[in-house]
């Protein structure tokens, strides 16, 4: 299915049966001007680079990537707080 409406409808309807994490990423993504996805996207392979054992859900990749700031990519680093 693709991004917008119709997804977001499904995905609303069938919140109970998607994983946690998924409803997390979900949840951030569609706010406004998907600010969240903008993110990952850009700090994918630092998250995989310095927090590949952080178990993802309640912020713990966010706070994995916070602690390396120093050693995370210019695009990434700079999408964080």
């Amino acid at each position: 299915m693709k991004a917008g409406p119709e997804r977001r409808q499904c995905m609303q309807e069938h919140k109970d049966q998607v994983s946690p994490e998924c409803r997390e990423i979900f949840s951030r993504v569609a706010e406004p001007h998907g600010a969240l996805g903008e993110t990952m996207r850009a700090c994918r392979a630092d998250a995989k680079a310095f927090c590949k054992d952080v178990k993802p859900g309640e912020g713990r990749i966010a706070e994995c990537l916070k602690q390396h700031k120093a050693e995370l990519s210019p695009g990434c680093a700079a999408r964080l707080p």
